[in-house]
Formats: structure tokens, sequence, C-alpha cells
């Protein structure tokens, strides 16, 4: 098995919540995309059967995302799976290397291309044209442009045909852009969707889109995404509200906002305004610029963070989390003071999502964590802090219930929903399932709040 750089404390953590998996099985699991890419239709656009006539061409056209089949999801009209039926085993290792950092790994696993600045080092004598075996470097020990065979550990990610002589990549400080070796082997062939059409197309893992349908957005809602970056959710709720109500994107980065309301714009949406602000200090009761407005489409234009409190009819927090459960991970050095620290942060978020929402209003948290110190134990803490808070059952059920003993009771559980199939050995053996088993590790829970 290739080498990862996964911590020790957190291979005991998930072997202790997957005990019928070894750690090299989990270290299996957590080091591999899922088989299956899942693209979210922008149905303001496009039908779905549009969609699918469209997506074919596009792989039709692509050479090296030839081999791949479309298909609908089971319950949603507006995903798509596109998978590839075969998984090679083995591949030829080639003399010549390439060595990338570890997110320049992970996102070639997932179908990218290797762009040239997560190029850490390549053999001496590497041409434009030669063939190469790309290594992720997951001890981050390669120093840029290296010219020595790399002996550290090293993840084998997949061949590929070198787009630049080494020298070009690396002499006098280059900085070159653009593509440095154009992925064409894999042991999971995953499409490359560089140049898919994103008016009509919007790649999210399946459990992110359910949280969408799971909010239940009405024509004329006003919602907060409080976590907004990197804008799947924000931008398929508006989608499904058909560009009525508003949408409140919150993110604390201007680089992550602006990107989010580029998005948007490619998309056509025109009920999403974007903030760039803290939301743990969204909610302000004192006076402030809003106190005073009654929402409706007349002064939308006014909204602005702050916010006073129940204010909102659905709120949605995916706050920060250790991201335990995204898949492929090369490297996780995460210690305990780090683990610790993010159920910290996100009850401040939780505190103040409780405050700006509505009575009778909808609370969906997520996480793409498989931590139960940040899902099933934070909801615990939350209805017994806000008594004002009820746990519901969730419309459409696809994960698995939560974990026990840890603070929800086995009716609370059934309420919530866990994507962690893949680290089971019970998984289903219908082959249609798997597809929606295998996906990121992932946690939902959705509430409401009562007059109390």
């Amino acid at each position: 098995m290739e080498k990862t750089s996964i911590s020790l404390n957190l291979l005991r953590i998930l072997s202790q919540l997957y005990p019928t998996k070894n750690e090299n099985e989990i270290l299996d699991v957590i080091s591999k995309p899922p088989k299956n890419t899942v693209l979210r239709v922008n149905t303001l656009k496009v039908t779905l059967d549009e969609a699918i006539i469209v997506l074919n061409n596009f792989l039709k056209d692509s050479s090296e995302s030839l081999g791949f089949s479309v298909s609908k999801h089971r319950l949603f009209s507006d995903v798509l799976f596109v998978s590839s039926s075969e998984v090679k085993d083995h591949l030829a290792i080639y003399n010549k290397e390439v060595i990338v950092d570890v997110h320049c790994g992970a996102a070639v696993l997932r179908g990218a291309h290797v762009f040239a600045p997560g190029v850490l080092a390549a053999s001496a004598d590497m041409k434009q044209g030669d063939m190469v075996s790309v290594y992720a470097d997951v001890d981050h020990k390669c120093r840029r442009g290296y010219t020595k065979v790399f002996t550290g550990r090293k993840f084998f990610i997949g061949n590929g045909l070198a787009e630049f002589n080494r020298d070009t990549l690396f002499e006098h400080n280059a900085k070159i852009i653009g593509v440095a070796v154009k992925m064409l082997s894999m042991k999971i062939p995953q499409p490359s969707f560089s140049k898919l059409n994103l008016e009509l197309f919007f790649p999210q893992n399946l459990p992110s889109i359910l949280v969408g349908h799971i909010c239940n957005p009405q024509d004329g809602d006003l919602i907060l995404d409080m976590c907004a970056s990197p804008g799947g959710k924000t931008s398929h709720v508006a989608v499904l509200m058909k560009n009525q109500g508003t949408i409140i994107a919150i993110d604390k980065s201007e680089k992550k906002i602006s990107k989010i309301t580029e998005n948007c714009v490619i998309m056509g949406l025109t009920n999403v305004k974007c903030f760039a602000y803290d939301s743990s200090k969204l909610c302000c009761h004192e006076a402030c610029d809003n106190s005073k407005l009654s929402f409706d489409e007349q002064n939308k234009n006014d909204l602005k963070p702050p916010f006073p409190p129940c204010f909102f009819d659905k709120i949605l927090l995916d706050p920060p989390c250790s991201g335990i459960g995204q898949r492929p991970q090369l490297r996780s050095v995460l210690t305990d003071k780090e683990l610790q620290s993010y159920p910290i942060y996100q009850k401040k978020l939780f505190q103040q999502a409780v405050s700006l929402l509505k009575p009778g209003g909808r609370l969906i948290y997520s996480t793409c964590t498989l931590l139960p110190q940040e899902n099933e134990e934070q909801i615990s803490w939350a209805l017994k802090t806000f008594k004002e808070l009820k746990l519901l059952k969730q419309d459409i059920i696809i994960g698995r219930p939560g974990l026990n003993n840890y603070g929800l009771s086995p009716e609370e559980c059934d309420k919530v929903q866990r994507f962690d199939q893949c680290y089971l050995n019970s998984l289903e053996n219908d082959l249609y399932r798997s597809l929606e088993f295998d996906t990121i590790g992932f946690f939902i829970a959705c509430l409401t709040k009562i007059k109390y």
C-alpha cells in the first residue's frame, strides 16, 4: 500500500470508531477518492435530461474522459453521477518522476491534472512529452526544485505526460502556471472537469447536496449560510428557490466571498447577497441597521451584517471542522489540542445561529468530519443548552443513524444522518446504493426553534 502521513492519534480514534477495520484498511479508505464524481445540475438553466446529453457530449469530446457513464440519482432531480467501471490494481511505474505537494496530489486523485504551482520536484532529465510517474510528498520534506531522486515518503498518484521540460519549471525561480503534467492513467479513473460548463454543472459531494434539500427552502424565505465557502450549498439553495427570496452568504475571507459571488453570476443567480464577516459576531442584540426591518423584497438591498435576533427563516451552519471525513487524505497530523479547538468554535457559531433563527425556523447543522465530538456530541450539547431547540426527523434519508453512546438517545440518533458507510464491513452489495455510500464522511442534523 502507498505511504500516507496520517497521525497515530487519528488512526487510534478512527480504529475506535470502526473496530471492524484494521489500520491498513482505514488508511486504504481515507487515501482513496470516491469512485464516482457527483455533479449538481443548475435546473434554472437546463433540465436533467438535457444535462445528461450535454454531459455525455462533453465526456465524448474529452479524450481523457472516455469510458465514463452518466446516471441519475434515485431521488434527486438535480444530481448526476459520473462513474467508471475500470479500477486498475496495477499501473506501470516510469523511471522519470514528478513530486507534488499533498494538496495537489489530492486534487489530482479527484480528477485534476497536475498544475505547475503544485510541482515540487522532477527528474533532472525530464523533457516535454515524457511519460512520468507522479507522487505526493506526504511529509512535506521535498524542497522545491530538488534535483536528486526523492527518497522520502511518497504516495503514488498515477502516470501522465510532461507538458514542460524540467528546466522550464524551475530555472531562475520560474513562475509557471498551467498544466505541468496531463494525467493519463489512474488506479481509480476520474474525469477531468477543468473545462466543464459551470453555468450548468457544479461539482459537489452528495451529502452536501442533501443539505440543500433538507433545508427545503420556500420562494419567499430569508436564508442565512453562516460559513458559505466554497458556495455549493449557497448556490444550491438559491436554485431551489428559483431566484426568489434571499440568501445571505457569510465568510471571513474576502477572497472566498469574491469566488462565491463570481460563481453566482456564472450560474445566473440573483437572490444571493455575499458578505465578508465574522459569523461568531453575526447577531447584534443591540440596535443595528437591520433591527427595525421586517424583511420583504423592497428592503432586501439594505440588508447587511450584523443582524437582529429571530431574523432568518432557515439557517445553514457548516462550521470549520477537523475535516476528517474528506477523501482522499494523504496527510493529517492534527494534534489533540487542534482537535479540541473545533468544538469550542462550533459552539460559538451555534449560539449565534440559535439567536438569529426565527421561532418555527429550521437550522441545518453539518460537518465533513467523522468525529462524534463535532457531530453527535454537539447536537446533544445544543439540545441541553438551548431548550427552545427541537431535533427534527429529516425528510430524506440516505445516510445511516448517528452513533450511540455520544449523548443522543436511540430515537435522536435516528433523526440525524452520518455518512461513513465506506468504513464499515456491512456495505450493501447493491451497486447503486454503493454509489451513495462511497462518498466523503459527513454529518447532518436538522433542528427547529420552538417557543419556550
